[in-house]
């Protein structure tokens, strides 16, 4: 069976052990050289690849992605373990060993960070949805902690209304004239906004059909019989 060899331009060093390991761990010989791998088309060599791709290269590439957003060093720190959270499930991995597979069997040569971009592009703009959605959540907990602050100035409320939508929106109304609207249900931003008032009374109408639950139940915990909640 012919070697296929397989390399990394940007990880160089950090990737061909990365591989190595994965590699070992499915029971696969290959051959080391000073720049990558060689190793033969296998489909347990694939499935090495596409988890060396998929699984140890997504921390680098999510790093790469929030380097790229116009925040400081600080907020960056912030919003990478997030898109980390939004990007466990590995849910493109089947097809990344799929995609992997396929190419092997009629190349020699893969670069990795290549065939992430321009063979798994889904995998990638995953990833990148993950890094928009974690800043966009940054955004919005600072956001509703200045705001938090501005009504701070007339006490806490007395009772608060929440109604979740099941778009993913939610409106929150308060006796002093508060009202917030947002496009996204973000449990920890909205139990912060929460918090941050202390109100005596807690009304919820949950409209999201079951989607809303661990917001619910979050709130539950939180603020005990001070909370109502209404599944609509």
């Amino acid at each position: 069976m012919p070697y296929l060899f397989v390399s990394s331009l940007e990880y160089g060093e950090l990737f061909r052990r990365l591989l190595a390991k994965r590699l070992r761990a499915a029971g696969e010989e290959h051959l080391e050289s000073e720049n990558g791998l060689l190793v033969k088309g296998t489909p347990a060599a694939a499935g090495a690849i596409s988890d060396a791709i998929v699984r140890d290269l997504k921390p680098l590439e999510l790093a790469r992605l929030v380097s790229l957003l116009p925040v400081s060093l600080r907020e960056k720190r912030e919003i990478l373990p997030r898109a980390m959270e939004l990007t466990k499930n590995d849910k493109q991995l089947d097809f990344a060993r799929e995609t992997v597979q396929e190419y092997i069997s009629r190349e020699n040569l893969l670069i990795a960070e290549g065939f992430l971009r321009f063979r798994l592009p889904n995998v990638l703009e995953d990833w990148a949805l993950a890094v928009d959605r974690a800043g966009e959540e940054l955004l919005l907990r600072r956001e509703f902690t200045e705001l938090a602050g501005l009504f701070g100035v007339f006490g806490a409320e007395g009772e608060l209304t929440l109604i979740l939508h099941r778009d993913g929106s939610f409106v929150l109304n308060g006796g002093t004239g508060l009202r917030v609207e947002s496009e996204r249900t973000d449990k920890e931003s909205i139990m912060e906004l929460l918090e941050s008032f202390d109100p005596k009374r807690l009304t919820v109408y949950d409209l999201t059909e079951g989607a809303g639950r661990s917001v619910t139940k979050g709130i539950k915990r939180r603020f005990g019989s001070r909370a109502e909640i209404f599944l609509l």
